[in-house]
């Protein structure tokens, strides 16, 4: 055995767990802290509420019970000598104090409690496998020399006592019999791991605030695991509540006309959107994966938001965050008509958060106090923001669940179970469309429904991502374009169906330098005028040879970001459905007016570019009747 040191003079008291604390002392004459058990008890009794909003997707023998005990033993290393010894003198009374003990708890409950479960007949594998997912807490998996380390350490038989006695009282609170199952199908089992790994840090993330995390609860604390756990699914019901993650998911509607009228709040259904409708009628309760292929203009962004009815909630993934901005307005007004009662909508991108939704909101008649619609504020943050369970932002924030990052398994565990919308697929690189694909891969795994629209997807991106849900050797069905195509696992489906509208786009060529005087010339003619072109630099320079000639607008990403999101709101208003801008007008811009940006021009001045997005650059010009 290592050598043991004392940390006080005189005798020592008989080992309690009570005198063992997981949460440094708020207040300076408490030398203890926040006891273990009852923060163990909290975090469990968190993840016991939590996994009812956030159901897992995939079919889990274990129980309620068991589920919420695990996530509670996610601090199980915190009873070691080298955790403990953090607080100095005064913690842990009665306990020896090993010299060079691990100090990393996360590492430390790994093996803890993978000895548990083993001890009560689990298969190792199975137990290690679940210890790693709520040892995992902090963001990340256990680097394996840190779990070697803790795994090597042979503890004290009072400490082991206490392992035992925490273990026991743990499952006596939670009511846990019996022993957790994993299911046996690989990809299944990965994805219930995902989930799980976001349910504990979730639930320690409000077990540890101070909803439950109180020091005037501790005269209260009788030793009592039954009643302390119940007294904290009371808070936390009302700490979930409050962060906003009980809010009201999509109204159940009866068909697929019923949702498609929701989405377009009293404006008639065109073709398009008709034949989603008949595919909304064909999936009914199936998850499914439905790629929507139309020009410009057609009413995709509306016929994804009616795909999400009945569905826990939404995120819709942008390829920009100019787009995430404009488009938010209609999916906050979707949101107030399809919502079951009151929601929170984030803005997820990194210029994001809750003040800029609120901002937003506010333009369009919502985010009061009374409103349907509201600002998640408890979302802010990259590792929250896809945890509210409406949300919109760029396609970035959902692609860091399949990247090897910090808290990458919470954002696929806060889009379990969401409809989660794709617009513009083709504009990412062969790098970022293999992202989409996986994060697809892993939508399907746990429980989402996947919605991909675009007006010029390749083929065969399309045909890989619609294979790879309903399997690689299932064919993919012709149809003419424009087409809905959708996949259940086995079988895929496509029907085609008119556009609402034709239209005859003539090209000129001109001389680079001519650019200014040919935008002057037909905005004094009454157009208005919208040039593309590529690099921010050029835009500064045309903007500068317009200047005084016509009214003018220049639109880039370099702007700080409270002009940008000024100029973004101007555009929109000026030359959005409804604008005002009646008279000529030149709107100079970068890539952030080419894609989901709802405007309408007369004309289009681009450079070169490939043709798919020449193609939705002039999906700008006469967008409206």
């Amino acid at each position: 055995m290592p050598t043991s040191i004392r940390i006080a003079d005189g005798p020592r008291a008989a080992p309690t767990i009570n005198s063992l604390w997981a949460k440094s002392p708020r207040s300076p004459g408490d030398c203890l802290g926040y006891p273990l058990l009852p923060h163990l008890l909290d975090v469990a009794a968190v993840a016991m509420e939590l996994q009812h909003l956030v159901p897992c997707p995939v079919p889990l023998p274990s129980s309620a019970q068991w589920l919420a005990a695990l996530v509670g033993f996610h601090d199980l290393g915190k009873a070691t000598p080298g955790f403990q010894l953090k607080l100095g003198p005064g913690a842990g009374q009665g306990f020896t104090f090993p010299v060079g003990a691990p100090d990393r708890h996360d590492a430390s409950t790994v093996p803890l409690l993978t000895q548990q479960l083993v001890k009560r007949g689990m298969v190792r594998a199975d137990a290690w496998l679940l210890a790693n997912a709520v040892g995992a807490h902090h963001g990340n998996l256990i680097n394996p020399v840190d779990l070697q380390a803790a795994g090597r350490w042979q503890f004290s038989p009072e400490w082991t006592a206490t392992h035992e006695q925490l273990f026991q009282q743990l499952l006596l609170g939670t009511g846990a019999v019996d022993l957790p199952v994993l299911p046996s199908v690989g990809a299944v089992r990965a994805a219930a791991m995902q989930w799980l790994m976001g349910l504990t840090t979730v639930a320690d993330w409000i077990g540890s605030s101070d909803a439950l995390c109180r020091d005037d609860r501790l005269p209260s604390w009788s030793g009592d695991p039954v009643s302390w756990f119940a007294a904290s699914r009371q808070l936390a019901i009302e700490a979930l509540a409050q962060v906003g993650l009980t809010s009201s998911s999509l109204k159940v509607v009866g068909d697929g006309a019923a949702a498609m009228a929701l989405a377009l709040g009293g404006w008639a259904a065109r073709p398009l959107q008709s034949a989603v409708a008949v595919v909304i009628n064909q999936l009914g309760d199936e998850p499914g994966l439905v790629v929507i292929e139309a020009p410009m203009g057609e009413g995709k962004s509306e016929a994804g938001l009616s795909l999400t009815c009945g569905s826990r909630g939404l995120y819709m993934a942008m390829p920009t965050q100019a787009t995430s901005n404009a488009l938010m307005g209609r999916v906050a007004r979707f949101l107030d008509r399809a919502a079951d009662g009151s929601v929170q909508l984030a803005l997820a991108h990194g210029s994001g958060g809750p003040a800029v939704a609120a901002n937003r909101l506010r333009e369009v008649g919502l985010g009061t106090a009374d409103s349907t619609v509201q600002a998640g504020w408890w979302f802010r943050g990259s590792k929250r923001s896809l945890l509210c369970p409406q949300g919109i932002g760029t396609v970035d924030q959902g692609l860091i669940g399949v990247l090897n990052a910090r808290h990458g398994f919470v954002r696929l565990f806060g889009l379990s179970g969401r409809t989660v919308i794709f617009d513009e697929l083709h504009a990412y690189d062969a790098y970022t469309g293999g992202l989409i694909e996986r994060l697809v891969q892993w939508l399907q795994q746990l429980g989402c429904r996947v919605v991909i629209m675009s007006a010029t997807l390749p083929a065969a991106r399309r045909d890989s991502i619609l294979q790879a849900w309903a399997g690689v050797d299932v064919a993919v069905p012709g149809a003419p374009y424009p087409r809905v195509t959708w996949a259940v696992p086995g079988r895929i489906t496509a029907t085609a169906f008119p556009a609402s509208r034709r239209q005859q786009v003539e090209v000129k060529g001109i001389a680079p330098d001519a650019v200014a005087a040919t935008a002057i010339s037909m905005a004094q003619a009454g157009a208005r005028v919208l040039v593309v072109v590529n690099k921010v630099a050029r835009a500064q320079q045309l903007f500068t040879q317009l200047s005084g000639s016509v009214p003018a607008t220049l639109f880039h990403a370099r702007f700080p970001m409270d002009q940008r999101l000024e100029i973004e709101q101007s555009v929109l208003q000026q030359f959005g459905p409804g604008g005002t801008c009646t008279t000529g007008h030149v709107l100079v811009a970068t890539q952030v007016a080419e894609q989901s940006l709802d405007i309408d021009m007369d004309v289009l001045i681009t450079d070169p570019a490939p043709v798919d997005l020449l193609l939705q650059r002039a999906g700008r010009i006469h967008r409206h009747n």
